[in-house]
């Protein structure tokens, strides 16, 4: 007697089989859009975190460099000041297509934003105090904090996430009698 051993699968074996795996497959694909879109929403969110803190540190750096009469640059949500180059600089909150960001204007010319659209200001305050030295009255020292807060929004959600910041700029003068 000859028995015959088929080698193969069935029909229904190769359909059990081909359901599993796009059952997995589908699960698989679901988690990998999902994390490609919570990367693109990180990308997104350090983008506009970055884009504040460079404006922050770039009005620091101007601020820094530059200088003001004693008690004639302003505090409120308005600063102005003369930077290194003699140019009368304000820095202020203005608002670019509905919504609040910060500005500079250079000379009394027209401002124009340095934050982005996904980020929203809702305060920018300024608070200079001078401390006069001893030693000469040119010598005296002005500091300046600057605090920022907001929000930025991710493009295909309606989450929001608040920001606050804060930094403190001294200028930068030598002064030698």
């Amino acid at each position: 007697m000859h028995l015959s051993h088929n080698k193969g699968f069935t029909l229904i074996e190769l359909i059990v089989s081909l359901g599993i795996f796009s059952i997995v497959m589908t699960l698989v694909a679901g988690t990998y859009f999902s994390l490609i879109s919570a990367s693109g929403d990180m990308r997104t969110s350090t983008s506009a975190i970055n884009n504040v803190t460079f404006v922050l540190n770039a009005m620091s750096y101007d601020i820094r460099s530059g200088a003001c009469a004693l008690g004639q640059c302003g505090s409120g949500n308005s600063f102005t000041f003369t930077n290194s180059l003699g140019a009368t600089v304000t820095y202020s909150l203005c608002t670019v297509s509905l919504k609040p960001q910060i500005c500079k204007k250079i000379n009394g010319g027209t401002s124009y934003a340095l934050t982005h659209m996904p980020v929203s200001i809702h305060n920018i305050t300024f608070s200079s105090q001078t401390y006069p030295s001893t030693a000469s009255p040119k010598a005296s020292q002005t500091l300046t904090t600057i605090k920022i807060s907001g929000i930025y929004l991710l493009p295909r959600h309606t989450q929001q996430t608040n920001f606050h910041l804060e930094t403190v700029v001294t200028p930068r003068k030598i002064y030698i009698q």
